[in-house]
This record gives structure tokens, C-alpha cells and sequence, in this order.
């Protein structure tokens, strides 16, 4: 079955279109990618 995705929970987006800052590192955060300062000195 195909389900249907909202616009606003396309995660894929991230990586086809300029988003706003807060979108962005929330679909950052769903595909578990961090910023390489915080891989490489964790708080």
C-alpha cells in the first residue's frame, strides 16, 4: 500500500530544496546527522 506523506513531514526534502533553518535541523536530526563540530566535541 502506498500511504500518504504530508508536505511538512517529507524528510527527503532536506536534500531537494531550500528549507527555512528550523526545518532543516529537524530533518536533520530525523536522518541522525549530526553538525561535524558536535561529532567531533559532544556536550
Amino acid at each position: 500500500d502506498v500511504v500518504h506523506i504530508p508536505g511538512v513531514d517529507q524528510t527527503a526534502d532536506i536534500f531537494t530544496k531550500p528549507l527555512p533553518s528550523t526545518m532543516f535541523l529537524e530533518f536533520r536530526s530525523k536522518i541522525n546527522v549530526a553538525a561535524l563540530a558536535l561529532a567531533l566535541h559532544p556536550p
